[in-house]
Parts: structure tokens; sequence; C-alpha cells
């Protein structure tokens, strides 16, 4: 496995959470999906997350979120990127959703809104 270039050797686990990061040069695509593999303190203190990006589905066919954009759902490949990308929590705009669409891919939501009816 890559980490930020460098070959490492990792055991890979599955992961629950995911996660979207805010606009940046880094990262200039605030839709894109995370999956978080690890987090960890370092030994100054400070916390960063481990994480891979879902990668774009394979179907031929039109994503049916895609009508809805106030959904913000988007069909993904339930595959991850084989590189690790590293990030400080104060570059994560928000969590995310993930349920398995089909055999191969999931709908990913991201949580980035809240109702005002649910805080009612």
């Amino acid at each position: 496995m890559k980490i930020e270039g460098m070959l490492i050797d990792a055991l890979p686990r599955e992961s629950n959470s995911t996660i979207f990061l805010k606009n940046s040069r880094r990262f200039p695509d605030s839709t894109q999906p995370y999956s978080v593999q690890k987090i960890y303190k370092d030994d100054a203190g400070d916390v960063a997350f481990h994480l891979k990006k879902y990668k774009p589905t394979s179907r031929n066919a039109p994503d049916p979120y895609s009508k809805y954009p106030v959904f913000r759902g988007k069909i993904w490949s339930q595959q991850l990127d084989d590189y690790i990308v590293i990030v400080k929590p104060s570059e994560i705009r928000c969590h995310g959703a993930v349920w398995k669409f089909c055999r191969t891919d999931s709908v990913v939501v991201m949580l980035d809104r809240v109702s005002h009816a649910v805080l009612l």
C-alpha cells in the first residue's frame, strides 16, 4: 500500500465511517467521499486521519440519484483507491452515509445539512 507516495506494509481493515473534505488546493472536489481507514495521534498530540477515496462506479447506467440534487446522493464503487491520504480534522467538511446499492456499488450521501424540522 502507498501512503503519500511511500510504499508501506499495512493490514487492510474494513471501515464504516465516510467523510467529505473541505474545498482546498489540495482537495478541490468537496463531493468526493473518503472512507476513514485509521485515526491516530502522533507524538506531538496532533490527530490525523488515514483515508481512501471511493472509486467512481463502473456502471454504464445513469445514476438515478442525479435527478434529485437536494438528496445529494451519488453511486460510487464499493472499491476504494489504493492510496492513503492523510488529513487533519480541520480539513473535514462533514460525515457521509453509505448503503449498498448493488453487488458492486454503494450510494453515498453527504450529511452536511440539518433540517429545521429535525431540530424541533
